[in-house]
């Protein structure tokens, strides 16, 4: 594969995953929350522990690998939306090029590869909100658990006679390990057992056990690991709780925010919309494995089995998220590339590599065939990454950041209803740039859990600017003030009061 052809097939990964990636305003509720988180972090300096408002983030317990990339990017870029996702988007083509080079130079089969980039890259369960599109943990955790895999089996199937490369081995899967908790948390262990299995399996347990390097990983990593966690719980008491709660006890054993589901959610959705086309492919490339070379064959098959079990183990979770599937998408896109692989190379096995006149056939017939399966999949992942900013969908509550774009006084409030991590957000970056903005929120939660507009919250004087998006807080502002418009956009409108009623 000469330059040219690698900075074509760059350039087709990078569109669907970069393309107007700031352009869509900053999602509820955990972007925009990560973005109030790095963008704290910036302010304040602390490393370790990720504040929300000024007070510790106890909703938010995640360990701050994302934010500190987010942090990494404002000092680079800025503090804006493109900062924010610059670290999901990146991931997301770390993951499509670890497919690539792992098949290309370990399994040396580049054909494998590039059908493996391709069936990630145009998954649309991969390329989409909460993944690879926005600010959210699950693309930088789909990386660190894909790496973590591939990096054990070729520790597995090392020469022992390179005992420097096999330790490095070793060492590297243990930070990856690392890496993917510090990210996710717990998510960060799930694919160890079916790694463990496989360990027994190859009977290489106590070829393991028995290397002094085992125990110098495992100190490595319970000293990243659980020097995060005690040092952080040392800065902000109860967060160990906290973390019991949100992440651990309170997401897989108890039904959070009222995202329960059946046991059949991620199967259901997984053949409806996240891995379609590719999961009709699935079979097909596990049946492949029968008539590939041994190692990729174990390697396929450990995939294919390792992505089952993460299934199984996201499908027992009492609360359950649509996006929680990403980290088996990278798996089994290397599985349904074996098969795409197969009918690529039995289409084109009739020709001759001798003669160039069939060198060019061949290379015809595996364009039109990978043009084929990929094209309609490809550009229906690049038409929704460019009309991203779908201004009709936008809920009312994410409106303010385009309005806030353009033309604005220096001084206004905001007033909005309910918990809005955008608005906190996006009041503290432009009061970076000499903003004095206030925002006010005009919901109480009442005793029997329901929201509700409370007047005594109402509360401005003649002559303030408001700035407000959504339907239900222009009615109550109404019914108290009168007012001038002086801009609107969509469904805000800037104005100032005039009298009150």
């Amino acid at each position: 594969m000469n330059r040219i052809a690698f900075f074509i097939f760059l350039i087709l990964c990078c569109l669907p995953l970069f393309l107007h990636l700031d352009v869509a305003p900053l999602h509820l509720w955990d972007e925009s929350r990560q973005a109030v988180n790095a963008l704290e972090m910036l302010e304040n300096g602390n490393w370790l522990v990720t504040h929300y408002q000024g007070e510790p983030d106890m909703w938010n317990t995640k360990p701050p690998f994302l934010i500190w990339l987010q942090v990494l990017c404002f000092k680079i870029f800025g503090v804006g939306t493109l900062a924010v996702r610059l670290p999901s988007a990146l991931a997301g083509l770390a993951t499509v090029l670890l497919l690539f080079f792992f098949c290309k130079k370990y399994l040396h089969n580049q054909l494998l590869g590039f059908c493996a980039a391709f069936v990630l890259l145009t998954t649309q369960g991969f390329v989409s909100n909460h993944v690879t599109r926005t600010g959210d943990y699950d693309s930088l955790l789909t990386f660190w658990t894909t790496l973590t895999v591939f990096l054990f089996f070729t520790w597995v199937n090392s020469d022992n006679e390179n005992k420097k490369q096999k330790r490095n081995l070793l060492y590297a899967t243990s930070l990856s390990v690392a890496a993917a908790v510090l990210t996710k948390s717990i998510m960060g262990f799930v694919l160890l057992p079916p790694l463990f299995l496989f360990l027994i399996w190859k009977n290489k347990l106590r070829t393991l056990f028995s290397s002094v390097h085992f125990y110098g990983v495992v100190g490595i990593f319970l000293t990243i690991v659980f020097g995060y966690y005690f040092l952080r719980e040392n800065q902000n008491p109860g967060y160990l709780e906290a973390v019991l709660e949100n992440d651990i006890r309170g997401r897989y054993f108890e039904t959070q925010e009222g995202n329960n589901q059946s046991f059949f959610f991620h199967m259901r959705k997984i053949y409806e919309e996240r891995f379609v086309p590719w999961l009709y492919f699935l079979p097909l490339g596990f049946f492949a494995t029968f008539f590939a070379k041994p190692r990729t064959k174990e390697f396929v098959r450990l995939l294919f089995f390792s992505g089952l079990f993460f299934l199984l183990v996201i499908s027992f979770s009492q609360t359950n998220l649509i996006w929680y599937d990403a980290p088996l998408l990278s798996l089994w896109a290397v599985v349904v590339g074996l098969g795409i692989e197969k009918i690529i190379r039995v289409a084109s096995s009739h020709f001759s590599q001798e003669e160039n006149s069939f060198r060019f056939s061949k290379i015809i017939v595996v364009g039109a065939i990978g043009l084929a399966v990929f094209g309609n999949p490809y550009f229906k992942r690049v038409s929704d990454s460019y009309t991203f900013n779908k201004l009709w969908l936008t809920p009312e509550r994410e409106l303010f950041e385009g309005f806030m774009h353009r033309s604005v006084p220096l001084e206004y409030n905001i007033l909005h209803w309910d918990i809005n991590g955008q608005v906190v957000f996006l009041q503290q970056a432009y009061h970076r740039k000499g903003f004095d903005i206030k925002v006010r929120e005009i919901n109480q939660l009442q005793k029997d859990d329901s929201f509700k507009f409370v007047e005594s919250e109402l509360d401005f004087a003649i002559g303030e600017k408001v700035m407000m998006c959504e339907s239900n807080v222009k009615n109550e502002f109404e019914k108290k003030y009168s007012y001038e418009q002086i801009n609107n956009w969509s469904n805000c409108k800037l104005v100032k009061i005039t009298s009150k009623k």
